[in-house]
């Protein structure tokens, strides 16, 4: 039976402290902090200038947006890992699924890779997805802009499923169990609002696939390969075919 609330707001303020000092609440503050550095440095202006320094290209919402969840979803939360854990960083890192999974697993990989290829053709076939995809602009005409585009692409997949899979699934699953798939599936939808509505409704299928795939591999790698598969099928197919 849950406890009775707070009668005040000392006694509520401790109850939060003590929450946060659980592993579980940990993990959900650092998963708020690493959402409010995504939406905050992806909106500042110094960050867009930093990255235009360092690439023309840094400018466009997209390239600093895929920064951004490098940054915040990769390397803030290793950072406090290693600064929490310290001895114990890499074991914890690896129970938050930075381990490479059973080799059975990679079956399971290429099966879902097959059926991606399959139905890529019904992915961009509604309304609003050419005019969507790829995300950055100057890629839809191929070429270099394309393929360096997709690299990065490819590159924020991994802290991006580290985030999401990681600590909240794997993060979460020792307390909450399966649970913790449907927890993790609320963020993931919120932080895909603004895509067009078919995509949207496929998310609400995809991140329970991603996320049971994460629970009972261990690992974030398969969600990893299956992800950059498919944005790179839609991204070519619009593309180039």
């Amino acid at each position: 039976m849950a406890s009775p609330p707070p009668s005040g707001p000392i006694p509520a303020l401790r109850a939060v402290a003590a929450a946060i000092a659980t592993r579980e609440g940990a993990l959900l503050l650092l998963v708020a902090v690493a959402i409010a550095t995504r939406d905050g440095l992806t909106g500042a202006g110094w960050w867009a200038e930093a990255l235009e320094a360092l690439h023309p290209a840094g400018g466009h919402k997209r390239i600093r947006v895929y920064c951004t969840v490098i940054v915040a979803w990769g390397l803030l939360p290793v950072l406090a890992v290693l600064a929490v854990a310290r001895s114990r960083a890499w074991r914890g890192l690896c129970e938050l699924g930075l381990r490479l999974p059973e080799a059975r697993w990679w079956w399971v990989v290429l099966v879902l890779n097959l059926a991606q290829v399959a139905i890529t053709p019904l992915l961009v076939a509604p309304e609003g997805m050419a005019g969507y995809y790829p995300s950055y602009p100057p890629a839809r005409s191929g070429g270099a802009a394309f393929w360096w585009f997709e690299a990065l692409q490819a590159i924020q997949m991994v802290p991006w499923e580290f985030g999401m899979r990681g600590l909240l699934v794997l993060g979460l699953a020792p307390r909450f169990g399966a649970w913790a798939i449907l927890i993790h599936n609320i963020p993931f939808l919120m932080l895909h609002w603004g895509k067009p509505d078919a995509e949207l409704m496929a998310m609400l299928v995809s991140g329970l696939i991603f996320g049971a795939l994460a629970w009972a591999s261990r690992s974030i790698w398969p969600g990893v390969v299956i992800h950059i598969t498919g944005a790179f099928l839609l991204d070519a197919w619009l593309v180039y075919l």
